[in-house]
């Protein structure tokens, strides 16, 4: 049991988003409950969204032989709670209807029962497949890869054979699941070794002879530092890469299985996808901040000097970044005839105006301050939810153009907490042990 409260605070209070998150997600979701709405669930599911999709990689960073090995079977009580908190959440996701159903005409009771069930067995399957999948995806790009066609596979196998995918809801997708479960179990349990090291790029041993004529200005070095050895190019290169297979896959899925031409939902998760640029661009800021900590004295500039350096690597891996986004966007509209309801100055507004925020929200995280991180962590993910995910997946042609102009006041707004806090920046508070 102890297990299972530390896997639930990992997984729901770790980090300042995961609590604002669960606090209005449980809030709205006890709310909807006492006015009997059906719509309680998918409010629980803004608490369980980082869970969904992270806990694979919790997993995997917890299973590190320096941390499993601090507690008696640490392996299988790890993977003990993981399961268990997945099995809880689902069952607390359909347990929300209950005011709901309770209120059901009798005579539609059967009929609604029946779709709660599958609907647990559908969550339960999408859960099981989050969870492993981003535990492979997270060992390696390559890997990513690998875990995107098996997720896809029994879809793209049951189309081809003139079956509806939804059958994978049913008694099949659960059974399928838990012998997913039993599988993964026995190789999590009886691996000598689980390695954790996720994304990270390697930095080779440089010797006199393979030294090149040209060295480094101290810029690109810090730069290099700054981008843990990478490029805004190689960044850009490996984004575009990552969003070409990911949208092939969605626009050959839907030829593969007989659907419709992508015009709706189809559409709205493409540009959907596209959106993310601005997650990455914020991973990557964060990033910066954090390694900028280790060039307060041997990069020989003042804070605000060392502020702007960082900005404009910053912004130089958003343009690496939202370049593929803008040339994909294109290749949609015009090659494949995809095109959103939304205008595409808007969506192309929307877009960069989250990127900027998320750049210079990963840049305030060089002193942390929780309460303020965690607001402006909610605001852009409304901003996101409301000002792209809903307009795009209810078809609407009206742009919301109050919630971009939001955004980019937003955007000023983080800017300039982000420069208050370099200028008033101590760096002896900020300076730890050099990682290896």
């Amino acid at each position: 049991m102890k297990t299972i409260w530390q896997v639930l605070k990992i997984t729901f209070w770790m980090l300042p988003a995961q609590r604002v998150m669960l606090i209005v997600g449980v809030t709205l979701a006890v709310a909807l409950c006492f006015t009997g709405s059906w719509s309680a669930p998918q409010a629980l599911m803004l608490a369980m969204v980082i869970p969904l999709f992270t806990g694979g990689i919790f997993l995997r960073q917890l299973s590190s032989r320096r941390l499993a090995q601090l507690w008696p079977h640490g392996r299988g009580r790890l993977l003990a709670g993981t399961i268990s908190v997945m099995i809880v959440c689902t069952a607390l996701y359909i347990l929300a209807y209950g005011p709901a159903f309770v209120r059901t005409p009798p005579r539609f009771k059967g009929l609604v029962l029946e779709g709660l069930i599958l609907e647990y067995i559908l969550i339960f399957v999408f859960w099981t497949q989050c969870t492993i999948g981003m535990f492979v995806a997270s060992r390696k790009p390559v890997w990513a890869l690998v875990a995107l066609i098996a997720w896809l596979l029994p879809f793209l196998v049951m189309g081809a054979q003139g079956q509806m995918p939804q059958m994978m809801a049913g008694p099949t997708g659960f059974i399928a699941a838990a012998g997913v479960w039993v599988v993964f179990s026995i190789w999590f349990l009886t691996s000598r070794r689980i390695g954790t090291a996720a994304w990270r790029v390697r930095q080779e041993t440089v010797t006199a002879a393979s030294q090149s004529t040209v060295a480094a200005t101290p810029a690109e070095a810090m730069q290099r530092w700054l981008l843990s050895s990478g490029t805004p190019l190689t960044l850009g290169l490996q984004w575009g890469l990552a969003m070409l297979v990911l949208l092939g896959v969605q626009l050959a899925v839907p030829h593969l299985i007989d659907a419709d031409s992508p015009r709706d939902w189809m559409t709205a998760m493409l540009f959907g996808t596209l959106s993310l640029a601005a997650a990455v661009v914020g991973a990557v800021s964060w990033t910066i901040a954090k390694r900028s900590r280790w060039l307060w004295l041997p990069a020989g500039k003042t804070r605000l000097e060392l502020f702007r350096h960082c900005e404009r690597v910053m912004l130089k891996s958003l343009v690496a970044l939202v370049l593929p986004m803008m040339v994909l966007s294109l290749a949609l509209r015009f090659v494949f005839d995809v095109r959103s309801s939304l205008p595409a100055s808007y969506l192309a507004l929307a877009m960069l105006g989250l990127s900027l925020a998320a750049g210079w929200f990963g840049l305030m995280q060089v002193h942390r301050r929780l309460s303020l991180d965690a607001l402006a962590a909610l605001l852009l993910i409304l901003g996101w939810l409301s000002g792209l995910i809903r307009p795009l997946f209810r078809g609407e042609t009206e742009p919301e153009w109050g919630i971009a102009l939001a955004v980019l006041a937003l955007v000023a707004l983080l800017r300039g907490v982000a420069y208050a806090r370099w200028r008033n920046a101590d760096w002896p508070r900020t300076q730890s042990t050099m990682p290896s």
